[in-house]
């Protein structure tokens, strides 16, 4: 216990005199997702981070920020007066998907004539549609869900055993399969 007493205290210690070794020497880190310290807001000395060019990377868009003192290459801008007809290539912006591959695990003694619904809930506390699943294999359920209706919303979905009295209880999985594509869930009776 005292040597990890030690390690936490050396290693605020650490930062404490890295902060006041950067405020002394007004040097700032370099750009990040980090705050900016005080000293640094006007004009302190920027650490550089080097420019490196990878051939078949994508270069920063012009304008962006550099860190390089490399000169920026000129661009050229083509106006085309609104009068000229354009054509648009359907190939430019690929379509959104909007259809979903559900899989579904049932317990093994799940009877054979139940069928198994996947239910989408379209607001908070709305639960709305109930799609039917289909079996593939001996306790496995599929759907490819076209969800295109709801596309500007958040939804939440559950399963469904039949009717309302066998809901699926998504807290009997422990390691969270249902996230990863295949789901497993345990209906309560």
């Amino acid at each position: 216990m005292k040597t990890f007493l030690i390690l936490v205290v050396s290693a605020i210690g650490l930062l404490a005199v890295a902060t006041a070794v950067m405020f002394v020497l007004k040097a700032c880190p370099p750009q990040g997702p980090w705050l900016t310290p005080p000293w640094c807001r006007g004009g302190g000395y920027q650490i550089k981070t080097p420019k490196i060019s990878v051939p078949g990377v994508q270069t920063p868009p012009p304008g962006a920020p550099t860190t390089s003192d490399q000169p920026e290459p000129e661009t050229e801008s083509k106006i085309i007066p609104a009068d000229t007809p354009t054509t648009k290539s359907a190939a430019t912006k690929p379509a959104a998907p909007f259809t979903i591959d559900f899989t579904v695990r049932v317990p093994e003694n799940t009877p054979k004539h139940t069928i198994v619904y996947l239910q989408i809930r379209e607001g908070l506390n709305e639960w709305g549609r109930n799609l039917k699943m289909k079996k593939t294999i001996e306790n496995i359920w599929y759907l490819k869900a076209d969800l295109k209706d709801f596309k500007d919303k958040e939804i939440g979905y559950r399963y469904l055993r039949n009717n309302w009295g066998f809901v699926a209880a998504e807290d009997c999985n422990a390691d969270n399969s249902h996230r990863r594509g295949e789901d497993c869930v345990c209906f309560k009776d």
